[in-house]
């Protein structure tokens, strides 16, 4: 007997043990999962320019052949402009990041009344640069315009087709997309531009460009994040088997006497204030016993005379007798043991003699 309990013990101890490094390598797996798909951010910061000059035709009235930004100028006289596109960006962390830029000019002439486009040119400035970079990144690109190719195309179509009511521009742009090498971060295209009207006797230029300071959200790894949750849920099961298993084995190998001392245990646990205990014989020769059923049958009959319960233990025979004697001389009598006790309803001396032989 000894020998199977120890094995039983053993058999408990070894898959408590699985259970718990089950448990354990599913916990990990979860938390893998939920910090490839926490959401972190990066700090960046971008600032876009477009500086120029215009250079004008010999002529009686400008001293200097070069005009500077941010002035109305005469489309007759203009040369060229001469811009220089600049970009800087940044980010605060040690992401390394891929590049590309270009720049297109577009020349076009919209309907006034419709606002919808008669005619559109497009001419690449500038092919596709690509490139890789940690940090920081500053770009910078000279670009020299012929205003009067765009602004002769234009007034030839229009004066063509003798069109009224229009407005025809000349528009710059340099278009910016920065993410990371592994898709780790992906920020929206960004735009620098220089426009200016056609076909009109005098020329205002405005420049756009964005400018800012931001928090950019990391793209989540969500697919390799996915097979360590798909993972842990398969562990958990196993887990949840297992300790279903372990309560099945524990419940079929548990002995008469695991049976006894987690029932007398319950039993303290619950009741114990209600419980007193005595470690001498108790004479039952003047009682008349009653046996209950149950411990709970004990209880009510505890409340409703307000009677202590006594209870006796026999350690040597694993066996406890709670009782209550009334002044009347009933006995009330509940028995626990490995062997239980089985007293009919009576007052025989055999019966008596048996609870009297209950005692520490």
């Amino acid at each position: 007997m000894k020998l199977i309990a120890l094995n039983r013990k053993i058999n408990i101890c070894i898959i408590m043990f699985v259970f718990v490094v089950i448990l354990a390598i599913s916990l990990v797996f979860l938390n893998i999962h939920f910090k490839k798909n926490e959401i972190k951010y990066v700090n960046y910061k971008e600032n876009g320019k477009v500086d120029y000059n215009v250079a004008v035709q010999t002529n009686n009235f400008y001293e200097s052949d070069v005009l500077k930004q941010d002035k109305q100028y005469i489309s007759e006289l203009i040369a060229s402009i001469n811009t220089e596109f600049k970009y800087d960006f940044e980010v605060f962390d040690e992401i390394e990041y891929k590049y590309n830029y270009k720049i297109e000019a577009y020349a076009n002439v919209i309907d006034k009344d419709t606002n919808k486009e008669l005619y559109s040119n497009k001419e690449v400035l500038l092919d596709t640069k690509e490139g890789t970079a940690k940090g920081k990144l500053n770009v910078v690109e000279p670009i020299t315009l012929d205003y009067n190719k765009y602004n002769k195309k234009i007034n030839e179509f229009v004066s063509t087709y003798d069109l009224k009511n229009i407005r025809s521009t000349l528009a710059v742009k340099m278009y910016i997309n920065i993410e990371g090498i592994n898709k780790e971060f992906k920020k929206n295209e960004s735009v620098i531009s220089l426009e200016m009207p056609l076909t009109q006797n005098t020329v205002s230029i405005t420049t756009k460009a964005d400018k800012t300071n931001l928090l950019l959200e990391l793209s989540k790894n969500g697919k390799k994040s996915v097979v360590f949750l798909i993972l842990a849920i398969v562990l958990i099961i196993l887990d949840v088997a297992l300790l279903i298993l372990l309560l099945i084995y524990s419940k079929k190998t548990e002995s008469e006497e695991d049976k006894y001392n987690n029932e007398l245990k319950k039993i303290l646990n619950n009741y114990d204030s209600y419980i007193s205990k005595v470690n001498d014989e108790f004479d039952t020769s003047e009682y008349q016993i009653l046996r209950v059923q149950n411990f709970v049958d004990l209880l009510e009959i505890r409340d409703t005379m307000q009677i202590p319960i006594i209870m006796i233990e026999n350690k040597e025979t694993l066996t406890s007798c709670f009782i209550i004697a009334t002044p009347n001389k009933l006995l009330y009598f509940y028995s626990l043991g490995v062997a239980q006790y089985a007293l009919p309803t009576g007052s025989s001396d055999e019966e008596k003699e048996d609870v009297g032989e209950v005692n520490v």
